[in-house]
Order: structure tokens, then sequence, then C-alpha cells
């Protein structure tokens, strides 16, 4: 139910963001490429078969530890100009929005001030989750969680060490688990950051009708394939959130759906619809059921 200028705008986005995404995620292998070693080295001090007093003292010491080996990947200054890269993408796609609204509301002119502190806000929750405590959450945690696991069972070195290759360097076909966990950090950051600019400006205008926009693949949740492309009013996207669906985020409310959208990894986004596109679409239902 898109015009043509609106289609064309989003596509724009959609590929600005995926070419972002594409680009952070091609960098991982050289970025990363001595991390093994690196926390191989802070690791290797844990004494994984030492007593049960002593093993006890190293499961106090991991919240420590966890903290240090998020700090050998946000002082990494390859990674740091990557995710710098992102959150640099982050003007153009807010302008191609602006150029949206344009095509929704006639004579629409940004609040400058508004919305370059939106962006400016954006930019700093991206740092925060790619460079900040949001680290310790998406690198640390399992390499943390691994080296409790092999404590609490009284493991040797060597399969640690196994262990955690496999998750920082990925083993025979299976790419890296972290590099995984980290491409969904940061397809989330940048999704989620143009869905908090598109909603502050739509609160802003009084918008009362959306559409689900985005494209459909192989894995799209059948959450979001139901609603793609269609126009839907305001409240009952709110009353979406009381629903349950796979990969559902927690903390999606009435409030927040506009920007967590259908959750992790979901590449969809409420972008504003007119009533007048509203109305065609429900006369356009009405005339398909008729002929059925």
């Amino acid at each position: 139910m898109h015009t043509e200028e609106q289609k064309e705008i989003i596509r724009k986005i959609a590929e600005l963001q995926k070419a972002v995404e594409d680009r952070f995620n091609g960098q991982y292998p050289e970025i990363f490429k001595d991390l093994y070693t690196q926390v191989l080295t802070l690791t290797s001090q844990v004494n994984l078969s030492g007593s049960a007093e002593t093993r006890a003292k190293e499961l106090i010491q991991l919240q420590r530890l966890k903290k240090k080996i998020a700090e050998v990947v946000y002082t990494n200054k390859a990674y740091q100009v990557a995710v710098k890269e992102v959150t640099d993408s982050y003007k153009e796609i807010s302008k191609l929005s602006d150029d949206y609204f344009r095509t929704v509301i006639d004579g629409y002119k940004p609040k400058q001030e508004l919305y370059k502190a939106v962006l400016e806000s954006n930019i700093q929750f991206t740092r925060d989750a790619l460079l900040g405590n949001g680290i310790q959450e998406t690198f640390a945690r399992d390499i943390t969680g691994l080296l409790k696991n092999s404590l609490i069972k009284k493991s040797s070195q060597k399969p640690f060490n196994e262990a955690l290759k496999h998750l920082i360097e990925g083993y025979k076909d299976q790419p890296p688990i972290l590099q995984n966990q980290l491409k969904t950090a940061v397809a989330d950051s940048i999704m989620i950051s143009n869905r908090q600019y598109l909603e502050v400006i739509s609160e802003d205008l009084n918008i009362s009708y959306y559409i689900y926009s985005g494209t459909i693949i192989s894995d799209t949740r059948p959450f979001c394939a139901a609603r793609a492309g269609k126009i839907f009013k305001k409240s009952e996207i709110e009353s979406w959130a009381k629903l349950s669906w796979s990969g559902k985020m927690p903390g999606t409310t009435k409030e927040t759906i506009f920007v967590l959208c259908a959750g992790y990894r979901c590449r969809h986004s409420f972008f504003p619809a007119t009533k007048a596109q509203f109305t065609l679409q429900e006369k356009r239902k009405e005339i398909s059921n008729f002929e059925l």
C-alpha cells in the first residue's frame, strides 16, 4: 500500500542498513584475529581443577574477569572504528526517514533540535550496546559461563581451551558463536535506532496509522509474514504486545512495540501511513471478500 516514492525510500533505507551490517560482520575475522589468544591469556590464570575451596574463590572472581574480557573487546581499535562506521550511518538513514515523512505530511520540516537529540541518543545507545556494558552480555557472558561450568565440573584446561576456540573462532563449517551473537547485537542496534527515530517523529505528528514494512525471507517469523505490507491503526498495533510469539523481546509493551517490533533480528519497522491509504486498503479488502 506504499506509493512508489515511499517504496523507493524504504528500499534505500533497508539496503543501507543491510550494507552497514554486512560490512561490520565481514570484518569480524580480521578484527578479532588475536582474540582467542588474548582471552586465553586471561582465563589461563583460573585454576579449573583445584580444590573445592580454590574453585569457590575462582567462581567469586568471575564477574571481575568478565569485565576484563569485555575490555579486551571494546579497547580493540579496529573494533572501535567498525562501531563508528555503524553509528555514522544513522545520519544518512535519518535523512532518508525525513524524506519518507515528507511523502506523508505536507510541508513536513524536521524539528532540528529535537530530532538531532534523538539521533545523538540513538548513537549513544548503540555505543553502550557495543562498547559499554552491553558487550559484557554479548561477548563476555558466554566465556565466563564456560569458565563457570568448567569450575563446577572440575574440568582440565584442554577441553576448556577447545570449547573457547569454538566460541571465538568457530568449528569446521560452524561460524563462531560469539560472531553470531555480535551480528544480532549490531543488527538489532541498527534497526532499533531508526525505529526510535520514526516513533519520536510519529508521536510528535500524531500519526494514527502505520504500515508494517520489511522484506519476507525464508526464516521470517509467522508474526511478521502475517502483517508485512499491511496498514494498521495505532491502537491495534499496541494490542499486539499482549500476544506471544517466537523471538519476542522481553519488555515488549504497547509503548515499546513500535521500537522493538517482532524482536531479535527483526528487519521490519512501522512506517507512518495516512488515513486515506488505510481506507483504500479496507475498501480493497471488502471488494476482494465480495468477489469470493
